[in-house]
């Protein structure tokens, strides 16, 4: 079977599509990857096999990123619908033409719900398409509650799904349509059920430590946590910071991973709470930062150890509590490493994941970006590091995550349907 993916995004994004191309292809399938990666990064795959095409690096680029930013001025819930939507507008065009291309030359295509171009293209050319989302709280259930909303039983649950509907027609129904109308199909009422849930399958790179399908869910199933064998691009743990595991007690990691391409301020703000905090928390830390670029009045310190990349999943286990901005990747990631977080939420899933984190008795009280200080970090860390019960339970948690199989999960449930697909043709 020839599979053809497009995704949008940051490493977040990314990487469960690469990982989940790896399983494919050592089965035996063909999988073409067309990446429109908003952080300019340059996507590698350790597999031979795999064809990854880039798109829109001439847009995303510090004028638009500039524009971008100042969505961040608006109320939460503006922020993460607005950019939502606002994200597709330069590499639209883009996005459509290499649509077009995978409906031709694949058998089946796959992508995240809000990817409307690839999703009308499928229905135009009758191709089955397969929706991998990265969050469980956008499918309705009288069994679940939509985010941030209590559950008040079946029936009130009900309601509260046919509000978040209007809500999503309200951002994204006009541009869905407008695109639908110049292709040819009919408009839709409800995006929720019409666009973003797949009549043929739907994964959900999530947890069952933070989701399991629920039982009126139809063609919908949580995979488990989906990650590669290690992240690519990277460099090895340098000497020195082994050195640093070894000199005293495991670090508090600090990062905002790909929020730093979205902060109002400069990036020396955050890293000297950073900083700070640790100070203040009597704690050794690691910062991860684009230090090239950071104001050079922050003092060397033997007790906090400078990074600018590496491979979370290689320092992660050897860190106290990792301190981030709460998106999908870094929140799996630290759970997965039996890590306690503590989230700093900018936008988009952000404050979803915070909360989840929290809820699954792993996650500290989380610190809005605007209002954070180095003092309520600090005083975070030290309630987290002055009680043992929440490492122990991510270690619980790191456990069930790590003999789930989410990759063989998802290839199972994709190859029953690619034989649903073939019986049908014969």
């Amino acid at each position: 079977m020839k599979i053809g993916i497009q995704t949008i995004g940051t490493k977040g994004d990314v990487k469960p599509y690469l990982a989940l191309a790896d399983g494919l292809i050592s089965k035996g399938h063909q999988v073409r990857l067309i990446v429109a990666s908003t952080d300019n990064k340059n996507y590698i795959s350790g597999n031979s096999d795999l064809t990854i095409e880039h798109i829109g690096r001439k847009y995303y680029q510090s004028d638009w990123i500039k524009e971008f930013i100042g969505i961040w001025s608006k109320s939460e819930s503006e922020q993460s619908s607005i950019s939502l939507a606002k994200q597709f507008e330069p590499v639209l065009a883009e996005l459509i033409a290499s649509a077009k291309k995978l409906c031709e030359e694949c058998d089946v295509v796959m992508g995240n719900q809000l990817q409307y171009p690839l999703i009308c293209t499928a229905e135009k050319t009758s191709t089955p398409f397969v929706a991998f989302s990265m969050m469980h709280s956008i499918f309705p259930s009288k069994y679940l509650t939509p985010q941030g909303l209590p559950d008040l039983g079946r029936y009130i649950n009900s309601s509260w799904w046919a509000i978040v509907s209007l809500a999503v027609n309200k951002v994204f129904k006009q541009s869905i349509n407008k695109f639908r109308v110049s292709e040819n199909l009919s408009p839709v009422k409800n995006v929720l059920k019409e666009v973003w849930i797949s009549n043929s399958l739907n994964l959900i790179a999530v947890s069952s430590v933070f989701s399991k399908s629920a039982p009126d869910w139809k063609n919908i199933f949580v995979c488990g946590n989906i990650h590669g064998d290690g992240d690519t691009g990277y460099p090895e743990i340098p000497l020195s910071l082994r050195e640093f595991f070894d000199a005293g007690a495991p670090p508090v990691y600090f990062t905002i991973g790909s929020c730093v391409n979205y902060l109002e301020n400069s990036l020396d703000s955050i890293v000297k709470i950073f900083f700070n905090a640790a100070k203040l928390a009597g704690c050794r830390a690691i910062i991860q930062a684009d230090w090239a670029v950071v104001d050079e009045s922050i003092p060397h310190d033997s007790d906090i150890y400078r990074i600018d990349s590496i491979s979370h999943k290689d320092v992660f286990p050897h860190c106290a509590i990792i301190v981030h901005h709460g998106s999908h990747g870094s929140s799996h990631m630290a759970t997965y490493c039996g890590c306690p977080s503590i989230v700093i939420p900018y936008a988009f899933d952000q404050p979803f994941w915070a909360k989840e984190l929290k809820k699954a008795g792993v996650g500290g009280t989380p610190l809005h970006r605007r209002d954070v200080t180095a003092t309520t970090l600090a005083n975070e860390i030290k309630r987290i590091l002055q009680s043992p019960i929440m490492k122990k339970r991510a270690e619980y948690l790191s456990d069930v995550m790590k003999n789930e199989n989410g990759v063989d999960k998802a290839v199972g449930l994709l190859e029953n349907y690619f034989d649903k697909i073939e019986l049908r043709k014969e």
